[in-house]
């Protein structure tokens, strides 16, 4: 029987292959690495999550306050009624959870959102297990000059399902800052 001289070499060398042993223990690290790697994979996610919803928070303030300096006029914010073009309410006071704000300028300066009263703008800030509360009710305005209209700072709160919190500190200047714990 005549082998080639490459099967002949195969078949004399030593077996090249895993043994049982270096098996169990690759696959014993693997799992090890992968049990390490999967709590930071989800707690990086959750995090990642509410940085998106702090985004979009940012995005709200930075076109209400921008809006009321362009316009030089009172420019609101409030928490959106579902279903319909309206603001959930007019409170200064407790923490509302917002999913929908609407953005509309205050021509009469009533500090609520009338029928004569055109919408800017329509800002969706829900997010797949965030929750996103506004520590001072549910509207909140900028005047012409930037300043927030209020006694003191105001505050959102943007929580994720896993527990993760930032928070968006909004000062009577109108400026903001963002504070992650």
């Amino acid at each position: 029987m005549d082998c080639s001289i490459s099967s002949r070499l195969f078949l004399r060398g030593p077996f090249h292959g895993f043994t049982l042993i270096e098996l169990i223990v690759s696959v014993a690290i693997i799992s090890i690495l992968v049990l390490v790697a999967v709590p930071s994979l989800s707690d990086y996610m959750a995090e990642s999550q509410a940085d998106k919803a702090v985004s979009q928070l940012v995005g709200l303030l930075a076109k209400t306050r921008t809006e009321a300096i362009t316009r030089r006029r009172r420019i609101g914010a409030c928490r959106k009624s579902d279903n319909t073009d309206v603001c959930a309410g007019y409170s200064r006071f407790g923490s509302t959870q917002w999913e929908v704000a609407l953005v509309f300028q205050d021509t009469n300066q009533n500090n609520r959102f009338d029928s004569s009263e055109s919408i800017i703008s329509l800002i969706d800030l829900s997010n797949p297990g965030i929750t996103t509360n506004w520590g001072r009710g549910d509207v909140l305005f900028y005047d012409g000059d930037g300043t927030a209209r209020g006694m003191s700072n105001g505050t959102f709160q943007v929580i994720s399902a896993a527990g993760v919190v930032r928070e968006v500190v909004i000062s009577l200047p109108g400026r903001y800052r963002i504070v992650r714990y």
